[in-house]
């Protein structure tokens, strides 16, 4: 597997633990590593240039500080309440995975999905919530839409959900957003971030080198964990909670540090989520293998077909369970 593992360091490939030349500790001590996160920081702000055109420059501005971009009242009343209503009534296929007290349902928003949801189709297509998506991630491209439930159940597993542990997802840009259709309270672990942490200081760049030395002995994955007692260390300030009312867009490269935050409160959250990661070391914006035909317009499908074919091979699948068509507001099954 060596040959693979190192064709694997020029991909968006981030395991420590199951990449054994990423995991090695002689070659992290020598900055493998953190000769990775240099190349592919130095390639977004490259890509980034290009694609900043189509950004109100007071996003731009508020991303290069901060690391992630607020809209409030992002769709105006009559729309919001539309594509609320249409989220709400009208079933999507669905997949839910259980993360300790929480569980995630997804339901895609791929446009065969859409019959019954014209003004959510027209928001997914539209020119106000792909551009800034594209720069947060450096990448033109395709982004994977989706309408998220988070239920939060306390009492209903002995695990803690690791989501609520500060971390960043991987070593290089990637973006997600959250476009919140109901009200965020404390009550419901609201997502938090740090503000300011995508970027590479020095003291930043010596807590990756330290920590991808550290975890090529334990095996560790690539989404970094953080106590929050150590932010102080890297010249960081607390994390953000964003309680926030409904209609508000957050936007957040997720190479930052930020997670959910904890809570003990029986709760429901609905928004609609997006995604967009590439491989990192691709200098250009434009291609995007979601564009292809068979893909473009049918993400959310071929994924799930993918893991369904894994899973009746015997295969390792992903931890995602198919629930069917569900509505938002509907109870769990997993």
């Amino acid at each position: 597997m060596t040959p693979v593992w190192s064709l694997r360091v020029f991909s968006g490939e981030k395991s420590l633990r199951h990449n054994k030349v990423l995991g090695s500790r002689w070659l992290n001590e020598r900055g493998l590593h953190r000769w990775r996160i240099r190349v592919a920081d130095s390639l977004a702000r490259r890509r980034r240039r290009r694609l900043a055109l189509a950004v109100p420059p007071e996003q731009i501005e508020a991303f290069e500080r901060d690391g992630y971009i607020v809209v409030h009242d992002f769709l105006d009343p009559e729309q919001y309440h539309s594509i609320f209503d249409e989220v709400m009534n009208h079933p999507l296929p669905s997949s839910e995975r259980r993360e300790g007290m929480t569980v995630t349902r997804r339901s895609s928003l791929d446009p065969s999905d859409l019959a019954e949801h014209p003004r959510l189709r027209a928001l997914i297509r539209g020119r106000s919530l792909v551009p800034p998506l594209r720069y947060a991630s450096s990448f033109g491209g395709e982004p994977l839409f989706q309408v998220q439930t988070l239920f939060v159940q306390p009492g209903s597993a002995p695990a803690p959900d690791p989501q609520t542990d500060l971390h960043k997802d991987t070593f290089h840009a990637t973006a997600k957003a959250w476009l919140f259709l109901t009200p965020v309270s404390e009550a419901d672990g609201p997502l938090r971030y740090v503000p300011g942490s995508h970027r590479l200081t020095p003291e930043r760049m010596r807590w990756e080198q330290q920590r991808s030395v550290a975890l090529s002995e334990s095996g560790g994955g690539g989404a970094f964990r953080i106590r929050e007692d150590e932010l102080a260390d890297l010249g960081l300030p607390p994390p953000r909670r964003f309680t926030v009312p409904g209609n508000t867009l957050v936007i957040a490269d997720t190479s930052g540090f930020h997670s959910r935050t904890p809570t003990n409160q029986l709760s429901t959250r609905i928004e609609i989520y997006a995604t967009l990661r590439r491989n990192p070391f691709n200098p250009v914006t434009g291609w995007d293998p979601a564009s292809l035909p068979g893909l473009r317009g049918r993400i959310n499908t071929r994924l799930a077909q993918a893991d369904r074919l894994l899973k009746q091979l015997g295969l390792r699948g992903s931890s995602w369970h198919n629930a069917g068509p569900r509505r938002p507001q509907d109870p769990p099954s997993v």
